[in-house]
């Protein structure tokens, strides 16, 4: 069980050797590298001999004809590359000119691409359970399927920046599951615009109100009476805007004089900020009705926008965060409404956002250890374009450290591909269809992760997460603390959900004609005509050309094991291969 766990890990730390878009390194490294490119000449040569040639027209008109950089972009920027999408990429990159224009114009495509919702299978008549498997349905639907892929993409990470969950024992029952899911079509509606207004669509969404508490939050009634509940309040401040410290434009953390970090706030801001969201209630009756129905805690509902009960709102001075360039004094009186728009003003207008918001993008798209310098180029795109999400992600993508190859093969480049994101790259690269799928896909579960189900509001993993994991030379925790550097996805890629990965992954690709069936004629047919096309084909396209060359000896042995002619060893033989790749740290990296 170590020895797997040790590889994914060391992989993280340290750059693949060699790259095969580039030239091989010198030395014994570069003797492997030609001793294992013969030994798979062999291979290929022997299999070759004994197999027909029969060609078939591939989804492009030679295998993947594109730079390994055109699937890495593609990597980052979808829920994993197609094939139809490489080489559309490709011949855009021709049309264009230069890469760099050629994504530039593909991101402004995407951002113009009406919204993909998540559909509704729900059945009025099935229980808790079933709204569950039906709402996880649906978002695997889009994130396979759906065109609009930048903007699936970024909903998902705010999904994980403004976190909501079934875990909640609300939420996890029918009603909830519906909540949730309109909860998540608010966030693909919003992905591309403007953070302040995602921010009130997000407060007064009634699926957050429950999750933190702050629905009926009150005015205090006296030391021993109904206090506000201070859960959100603390929480947008902490997880979904500034955090805990203050904030250089670069990310890094302003000290005082003694060289300690300064707080953004203390106990006196989180109470005025729930101060400031008291009277929030769920929307029970039609236009005009009393906004103030229910408030003993009669009745929920998790399809409207929550309503202001100015009864129960406190009405009192509120003192928020000074740094900001808003106000920082809400005066008495003023109403609720009033009183939260004036909040959120504040919020959004601290200098902190910038960074913040860009350190978190950078990290779910991109790399977990961006340099100070791409996190300050992303946060003024973020500022220039007045806090609009879908130029604050351009930036993202298109920026050099995300785009050079020579920084992508640092050993600290790149972040682990969430389990969530290993699944989706496997279904779209060989175009797995959901379609008339039963929704009952909980064998997904053991990954560790599953959409809107993070055990709490800190989702799935911290983003400063530094793994404690001893190898058997190194203690590579010491490696990344020491350096200052961080693999948060590490925090829910464990030892047993590692394994317990590779093994449903296993089934998904062996046994996939029951669950989501691989097209994989064409690569059937490479294989068949000539195994060396298939490695250069599937390198490509699962790894944007970075096989390494252990996994290029792997290949070499399962493409030399015995096996017959007939077509049932052949796929045995392809779905090996496959495995080797999905579970390898090439994969399981994102570069």
């Amino acid at each position: 069980m170590q020895s797997h766990h040790r590889f994914a890990v060391e992989a993280c730390a340290r750059p693949f050797s060699p790259r095969s878009r580039g030239t091989p390194r010198q030395g014994a490294p570069f003797a492997r590298v030609r001793s294992a490119a013969a030994a798979l000449s062999v291979a290929f040569a022997t299999l070759a001999a004994g197999i027909t040639s029969a060609h078939a027209q591939t989804a492009c008109d030679s295998p993947l004809a594109a730079s390994g950089a055109v699937a890495r972009f593609l990597t980052q920027a979808t829920f994993g590359p197609t094939k139809e999408d490489i080489c559309a990429l490709a011949r855009m990159v021709e049309r264009e000119g230069s890469e760099a224009k050629a994504f530039e114009a593909w991101i402004d495509q995407q951002l113009n691409l009406s919204t993909t919702p998540l559909a509704d299978h729900f059945d009025p008549d099935s229980g808790n359970y079933q709204h569950s498997l039906s709402r996880r349905l649906a978002w695997f639907e889009a994130a396979v399927g759906a065109p609009d892929q930048l903007r699936q993409r970024l909903a998902f990470a705010l999904s994980e920046l403004f976190v909501v969950s079934e875990k909640d024992g609300t939420l996890s029952r029918r009603d909830g599951q519906v909540g949730l899911q309109r909860y998540y079509n608010m966030l693909l509606a919003n992905a591309f615009g403007d953070y302040r207004e995602l921010i009130e669509r997000v407060t007064f969404d009634p699926v957050m109100g429950h999750y933190l508490t702050v629905v009926r939050s009150q005015a205090a009634t006296g030391p021993d009476g109904a206090q506000p509940d201070e859960n959100y309040a603390r929480e947008i401040l902490q997880l979904m805007s500034i955090g805990l410290d203050l904030l250089r434009p670069n990310g890094q953390p302003r000290l005082d004089r003694a060289g300690n970090r300064i707080p953004t706030f203390d106990q006196d801001t989180i109470l005025a900020f729930a101060r400031a969201f008291t009277g929030l209630n769920y929307d029970l009756g039609e236009v005009g009705d009393n906004p103030c129905r229910g408030w003993a805690g009669r009745g929920t509902d998790f399809t409207r926008p929550m309503v202001l009960c100015e009864r129960f709102h406190d009405q009192g001075e509120k003192r928020l965060l000074a740094e900001s360039s808003a106000a920082a004094i809400i005066p008495a009186g003023q109403g609720a409404a009033r009183d939260i728009r004036d909040a959120l003003d504040n919020i959004a207008a601290h200098p902190n956002v910038a960074p913040f918001i860009a350190r978190r993008l950078i990290e779910r798209f991109v790399s977990s250890n961006p340099s100070p310098a791409y996190i300050r180029r992303v946060a003024d795109a973020f500022d220039n374009s007045g806090g609009k999400l879908g130029a604050t992600v351009k930036a993202v993508l298109l920026d050099d450290e995300a785009r050079s190859e020579r920084i992508a093969d640092r050993d600290y480049a790149g972040k682990m591909r969430e389990p969530l994101l290993l699944v989706t790259g496997l279904w779209r690269a060989f175009d797995g269809s959901l379609e008339g799928l039963d929704p009952r896909i909980a064998r997904i579960e053991p990954f560790g992760q599953s959409p809107q189900a993070s055990p709490s509001v800190f989702n799935f993993f911290q983003p400063e997460y530094q793994p404690a994991i001893d190898t058997s030379t190194v203690r590579l925790p010491a490696y990344i603390a020491d350096s200052g550097l961080y693999a948060p996805e590490l925090q829910v890629m464990t030892e047993l959900a590692t394994i317990q990965t590779h093994n449903d992954l296993r089934v998904l690709i062996h046994g996939n004609a029951n669950q989501v069936p691989l097209m994989l004629d064409d690569e059937l047919a490479m294989l068949r005509r000539t195994p060396e096309e298939l490695v250069t084909h599937l390198d490509q396209l699962l790894l944007a050309g970075t096989m390494s060359e252990a996994l290029r000896a792997a290949i070499a042995k399962v493409i030399e094991s015995p096996a017959s002619n007939s077509d049932w060893p052949l796929r045995q033989r392809l779905y090996d291969i496959l495995y080797l790749i999905v579970t390898s740290p090439e994969f399981a990296v994102q570069r």
